[in-house]
């Protein structure tokens, strides 16, 4: 993980950038008051939740153990021992008819576990699944997950020497202070548990994924938390009584199904349709960056003018640990077998026009387009749309970084530091096996997909092209648009959008370039945008 981390900051585009705050732990502030404020009794919530109660009647005094927790309250004390350090508790642990009482928020946190109490039946109701992730969690780091609870793919993918090296590089941060926040979901392939778990004085974005059963671990993402982050809400161009989301599942049959949503317009069709393929990094179905819903802006968008749009998780999102594990993984992996899979099922769908079926490439998925477009042998795809998508990945690298040691995001050293790189990448003799000890991005095989630049492959494919991008990107620079421009001179079926107000996320700010300190402000895709894609698909 905290290789993972330097490359996010040493190589923007390959991943959203993520930032460390510091940790909440119990020892750093009081526990949250924002939920289930009130007083419980200590010793039935803690046993419904599987730990050990013990009263010292002598010292008023109870001890109360879970797995390696021990904590110890006093009678009328506001703080508590939690492994021998002090805690705030929250409010005086107190007695009542004989009962002690504690905040339910502290005890949860203290604990690591998900439990409520029920005061109209006098009971703890534990969140089963919860816990038990939770549980995942403190093992993962420790180093002590028990293989039998994982399904036989996860199992698979995270042998003992790597669940070894995951908890040594865990460990360098911490160990587990708290873990709060607990939210459940459920797709169509995953039964998820999210949490925010404190690891030292780091914040930790993390989901378990179970298998739909709720019983085996399948897979787990991990991210570092930077705070609650206001998203902008539904576009106004976007009209729910024209359209209809439903939960779809990609590749059932292999390896990594994935959950999808299809945006679906009224009436009976049969309608164009359009699959949406994410850039760099982990990124949910709604392409979800700072405040800003790419890609739900884009399909509720286009469904309400009469555009069919399928978006989906990414691969290294709900398959984030057994997708990496694959022998020589790259771009053909992570991107391009789902968009080709993702646009195959939309072709079969019913009430899809099978000839009129198109794909939007965001980013790295649009340097990817043109390979899909290569490997479509059964012409599924009738058009494609690069959407801020480099046409050299190596040339982005570099202007991008550069751009931001002149802005001063970035220490000068980054700049030869990622000239080295690419030059090493550059270098024919590259071996993605056998890597030079001085390559450090990440994986081999990887960048190496990245390495050439991809017009030449666009100029081949027959299907017309819509490339479009923000003036003021700087992650993927308007030299990239213009490199387009100037590669496909000859080739008919090519039409050039350039947006003089937009950033690399499609909305729009003032100055000439929008940074990464944008993307935290609440917005929507402008409806020009979507106003011309959908004039665009309309004509093709």
């Amino acid at each position: 993980m905290l290789q993972s981390l330097k490359r996010a900051l040493v190589a923007v585009i390959t991943a959203l950038l993520i930032l460390p705050l510091a940790g909440t732990g119990l020892a750093a502030g009081e526990p949250n008051k924002a939920t289930e404020p009130g007083l419980v009794p200590l010793r039935p919530v803690a046993e419904a939740a599987g730990a050990k109660v013990e009263w010292n009647a002598a010292e008023q005094a109870v001890t109360v153990t879970r797995d390696d927790v021990v904590l110890v309250l006093r009678i009328g004390e506001g703080t508590a021992r939690w492994n021998g350090q002090s805690v705030p508790v929250g409010a005086p642990v107190s007695l009542d008819n004989g009962r002690t009482m504690i905040p339910l928020p502290f005890l949860k946190a203290a604990l690591g576990v998900e439990v409520a109490w029920d005061a109209t039946a006098d009971k703890a109701v534990v969140d089963s699944a919860a816990t038990r992730a939770m549980d995942f969690f403190k093992a993962l780091v420790k180093g002590t997950p028990d293989p039998e609870t994982f399904t036989p793919a996860f199992r698979a993918a995270m042998p003992a020497p790597r669940l070894a090296a995951i908890a040594a590089q865990l460990q360098q941060v911490g160990s587990v202070v708290q873990m709060t926040g607990v939210a459940h979901t459920k797709s169509a392939v995953h039964e998820n548990v999210q949490f925010v778990a404190a690891i030292g004085q780091m914040a930790l974005d993390v989901t378990v994924r179970f298998d739909l059963s709720g019983s085996l671990v399948d897979d787990y993402y991990m991210n570092v938390y930077a705070g609650p982050t206001a998203v902008a809400g539904t576009p106004r161009y976007a009209n729910p009584d024209l359209f209809t989301e439903t939960e779809v599942l990609i590749g059932p049959d292999g390896a990594f199904p994935l959950p999808g949503t299809l945006a679906m317009p009224a009436g009976d069709g049969p309608f164009p349709a359009l699959v949406l393929v994410h850039g760099s990094g982990p990124n949910d179905r709604d392409e979800t960056v700072g405040g800003v819903k790419v890609f739900r802006d884009l399909a509720q968008g286009l469904a309400t003018r009469g555009i069919a749009v399928l978006r989906y998780e990414k691969r290294t999102r709900e398959h984030s640990q057994k997708v990496v594990m694959l022998p020589n993984f790259g771009l053909q992996a992570e991107t391009t077998e789902d968009a080709l899979l993702a646009a195959s099922l939309l072709r079969a769908r019913e009430g899809i026009d099978p000839r009129r079926v198109f794909v939007l490439g965001h980013s790295q998925g649009g340097f990817a387009l043109p390979r899909m477009l290569e490997q479509d042998s059964q012409k599924v795809i009738a058009g494609g749309i690069i959407a801020a998508g480099p046409n050299s990945f190596l040339d982005t690298l570099y202007a991008q970084s550069k751009l931001m040691v002149e802005a001063q995001l970035l220490p000068e050293a980054q700049l030869p530091f990622i000239a080295q790189q690419i030059a090493l990448l550059r270098d024919p003799s590259f071996n993605a096996a056998q890597p030079p000890k001085e390559f450090v991005l990440g994986f081999p095989q990887y960048y190496l997909d990245l390495r050439d630049p991809v017009a030449s492959v666009a100029m081949k494919v027959g299907v017309p092209l819509l490339i479009f991008q923000g003036a003021r990107d700087f992650q993927v620079p308007v030299s990239q648009f213009e490199s387009w421009q100037k590669e496909l001179a000859g080739r008919d079926g090519v039409t050039f959008r350039l947006y003089p107000k937009l950033n690399h996320i499609f909305t729009e700010g003032e100055g000439p370039l929008g940074f990464l300190d944008e993307y935290q402000t609440k917005a929507n895709v402008p409806a020009y945008v979507i106003e011309d894609i959908a004039a665009w698909i309309r004509n093709h």
